[in-house]
């Protein structure tokens, strides 16, 4: 019911954790396509530009189309300077990954858990949910159509003691999906408690006290 961690913590910046989680979630690192994040959120778009400048001195072009926000990142050409970001996530092996095929790279697994906790708390501000259920409880989960990335979430809320449940999802016309679902007060108000949500911090102060 716990997986525990016996290695010796690698520390990270935090705007890399911080980029790296939403990127994955909403990001798109493809071979020929620039390097953007897609996001009708205010507080992802926020986190997003405030961790590239931190980490990598990266300012993003913003576009918007509709309710949505593109953020473009780039090396500089004229100069000969190449994307960090994108050579970032070159070493880290998951560049040109598509949707289904994304995962959580080797080294976030090797990092403390109070920096596991900002990856999972950021991640699931893109693909997550947190709501009210119909029975009055509360709906969470994170959803992906790669299998491999649900399954590597599952591991990591293991390592706080939270139990999760995957299961599979299906919409006529639409690649499958999985979900990673934490269900119960008891599991529910673990991942509230130790880990939470980017953006939605009134919310859950207002479960807990609930």
């Amino acid at each position: 019911r716990i997986i525990p961690h016996s290695e010796k913590p690698i520390l990270e910046p935090e705007g890399k954790i911080i980029l790296l989680a939403h990127f994955i979630g909403d990001g798109c690192y493809l071979k020929h396509q620039p390097l953007h994040y897609t996001s009708g959120s205010s507080d992802n778009l926020k986190a997003v530009k405030r961790a590239a400048k931190e980490a990598f001195g990266l300012t993003a072009r913003e576009v918007k189309q509709k309710n949505w926000y593109h953020l473009y990142f780039h090396g500089d050409r004229e100069k000969g300077i190449k994307n960090p970001i994108m050579e970032w996530f070159k070493s880290l092996g998951i560049f040109n990954q598509r949707s289904f095929e994304k995962q959580i790279p080797s080294p976030i697994f090797s990092l403390p858990l109070n920096q596991i906790a900002i990856f999972i708390r950021h991640l699931w501000a893109t693909d997550g949910n947190f709501s009210r259920s119909s029975t009055n409880g509360f709906a969470i989960w994170y959803s992906s159509t790669s299998q491999e990335l649900v399954l590597q979430l599952q591991h990591l809320l293991l390592r706080f003691g939270i139990i999760s449940r995957i299961r599979k999802t299906k919409k006529a016309g639409y690649r499958g999906g999985f979900v990673a679902e934490i269900s119960g007060k008891t599991e529910q108000l673990k991942f509230l408690r130790k880990i939470g949500i980017h953006g939605k911090e009134k919310q859950i102060k207002e479960a807990i006290r609930s």
